[in-house]
């Protein structure tokens, strides 16, 4: 069964030389907790993809603060910048 990282990798696939020697700029709508997004960029810098942003968008206020959270822990050696940012917005759909 395919997974949401295949079709990501599958997509990266396709892109042009140029565009995959980056940067790279990353946007997930419906992110959720940002697991898939957070391993996507740790895989990608592992193999020298140059991830310039990395952005989550959620609808939900405690997924957003949960991937903010992990992005910090699990992306940002210690005395580094964040090489990402999951922010989320709350809006009303009528």
């Amino acid at each position: 069964m395919e997974t949401t990282k295949d079709v990501y990798f599958q997509a990266l696939e396709l892109l042009p030389a140029d565009m995959k020697r980056g940067p790279l700029r990353m946007l997930e709508f419906g992110c959720g907790g940002g697991m898939n997004l957070l391993h996507l960029v740790s895989v990608l810098s592992r193999d020298g993809f140059n991830v310039a942003s990395a952005i989550g968008t959620d609808f939900s206020p405690v997924l957003i603060q949960a991937a903010n959270k992990e992005a910090q822990s699990y992306l940002t050696p210690v005395g580094t910048k964040p090489r990402s940012v999951l922010r989320g917005e709350e809006r009303e759909i009528a």
